[in-house]
C-alpha cells in the first residue's frame, strides 16, 4: 500500500496538510511534535496501549528490535497515534517518536518501517 509520509511540520499542519490528505482519502504516516495535544470532550480520557515488540528493517536490510505502543485519545477514530523507542523503560529522548497514521490495516512492524522511510526521502 503506498501512503505519504512526513515529518512534523506536516504532520502538524492540520488545517493546510492533513485536512487535504483525508480529504482526498490518501493513507500516511506523519511524525508529530512530543508535545502534541488534541482537544477531547470532557467525558474522554487519553491513555496508552502496552509497549509491544517489533523487529524494525534498516535501509541496509539489517533488523534492529524496536517498541511500539498506541496512544489512544478519546474514543479510537480513522487517525491512530502511536509512540514509538529503542528502550520503553527508560524513554530515552533521542529515541522515541510519535506518529499519527491513517492506513487501514496497517500491520503493526510497518508502523515503525514506514515512519523510518521518511528519513530515507527527505
Amino acid at each position: 500500500m503506498e501512503r505519504v509520509l512526513a515529518d512534523s511540520l506536516y504532520g502538524e499542519s492540520q488545517v493546510n496538510f492533513v485536512s487535504v490528505l483525508d480529504e482526498l482519502k490518501l493513507p500516511y504516516n506523519l511524525a508529530i511534535r512530543r508535545n502534541h495535544s488534541l482537544w477531547l470532550p470532557q467525558d474522554q480520557k487519553v491513555y496508552q496501549e502496552p509497549w509491544q515488540k517489533f523487529k524494525r528493517t534498516l535501509r541496509n536490510g539489517t533488523t534492529e528490535v524496536r517498541y511500539v505502543a498506541e496512544v489512544i485519545y478519546g474514543k479510537p477514530c480513522s487517525q491512530q497515534y502511536w509512540r514509538l523507542t529503542t528502550a520503553p523503560r527508560t524513554l530515552p529522548a533521542n529515541s522515541i517518536s510519535f506518529v499519527r497514521v491513517a492506513a487501514p490495516a496497517i500491520k503493526l512492524s510497518k508502523i515503525g518501517d514506514s515512519y523510518g522511510f521518511r528519513t530515507w526521502i527527505e
